[in-house]
């Protein structure tokens, strides 16, 4: 993995503290499991920087990557430009391909950098967790534009925050123009199921995006954070680990919260283009989003008798589209109804109980 070292910090030291704006009692609590989690898997160097942050420093952005060093340097850019002052949150990048190239844009930057071995996005994010000093971690895509004005916002909302995550919206960004029958899933934001339109807590099964999630570390250290079977490895396409996440977090009595004034740019990757990219992601989330948003494991029987309401109802009803509604392709038609075949086979599939 590229010899490179386990933990380096890139970052340099800042030299002023504004004043502190968070709860007393709450940093202390934070930190006291911080310093607990700072034990480093065997063999791995622990960074100077443990020694000492500002007390008044309560977020750790993180950005988790695997072999995207483009993305990530547009991601970068982006952060660097932010209003909020960088003494009162730090910037980690976890390398989950160990690339050179990746540390010498975290370094470019000035920010820290972790190489985290084990393949796995749920691994990297609870890396990062694990590094982090700070009270709260935002979690941030390699592939997303940051407003200049998130991270400010982001702080204004943690101040006496009495919730264990928070996000917004998600914007879609494209890095190359891409076929006309693509834009129909892509012209609104991602958001929550019935989103609020002002800041409120997200209740029953409405759930966060992950490339835009703010975790509160003692909720994430009390739940057993990400869970490492779940998420996407590598290039292999993989739902639903943030839903999960969420769920153990209500389960367990923490609140999550909603701002829609809180929202990035987030790359609508290449893959997405193509009708298989489609099939792929659908089949993902019905195999890994069983026990969340209704969605229940299929047996056998229940799998056919989907796929003939499907064969019913929405083939046809998909072909009526392609012929008399204007704007609608025949690639539209394919990906409507084959995708809820392939969610279908994806419940059968499932390995997962909704006890999990």
């Amino acid at each position: 993995m590229c010899g490179l070292s386990s933990v380096e910090l890139l970052s340099t030291s800042r030299s002023s503290h504004p004043p502190s704006t968070c709860d007393p009692a709450r940093m202390a609590d934070s930190m006291a499991v911080a310093r607990k989690g700072a034990a480093l898997y065997t063999g791995m160097i622990m960074d100077s920087r443990t020694k000492e942050i500002p007390l008044d420093m309560q977020l750790t952005v993180v950005i988790c990557t695997y072999l995207r060093p483009q993305w990530l340097e547009l991601s970068l850019r982006s952060l660097h430009q932010q209003t909020a002052s960088r003494d009162q949150y730090e910037v980690l990048v976890v390398d989950n391909a160990g690339q050179e190239a990746t540390r010498q844009i975290a370094q470019q930057y000035g920010v820290a950098y972790v190489l985290e071995p084990h393949l796995g996005l749920s691994h990297a994010r609870n890396r990062g967790m694990q590094w982090a000093k700070t009270a709260w971690v935002l979690y941030l895509d390699d592939d997303i534009q940051a407003p200049q004005k998130l991270i400010e916002r982001v702080l204004h909302r943690l101040e006496g925050a009495t919730y264990a995550a928070l996000g917004g919206p998600i914007r879609h960004w494209f890095a190359t123009p891409p076929a006309i029958w693509v834009h129909k899933y892509f012209r609104e934001p991602v958001v929550p199921t019935d989103p609020p339109a002002r800041f409120s807590a997200l209740t029953g099964e409405r759930y966060l995006v992950g490339a835009l999630l703010a975790v509160y570390k003692p909720a994430w250290s009390a739940i057993g954070g990400f869970a490492p079977h779940l998420g996407m490895k590598g290039h292999q396409v993989a739902r639903a680990e943030e839903d999960e996440f969420q769920l153990r977090l209500r389960r367990a009595g923490y609140q999550i919260y909603y701002d829609p004034e809180i929202t990035i740019d987030h790359l609508v990757q290449p893959y997405k283009y193509t009708i298989t990219g489609q099939l792929k992601l659908a089949h993902a989330s019905g195999r890994d989003g069983v026990g969340m948003r209704g969605v229940k494991q299929l047996t056998e029987w229940a799998l056919l008798w989907r796929w003939g309401q499907i064969t019913t109802f929405s083939l046809p009803f998909n072909l009526a589209r392609l012929v008399f509604k204007p704007g609608y392709y025949w690639q539209n038609a394919v990906v409507d109804t084959l995708t809820k075949y392939c969610f279908a086979w994806g419940q059968y599939r499932s390995k997962r109980t909704p006890e999990l």
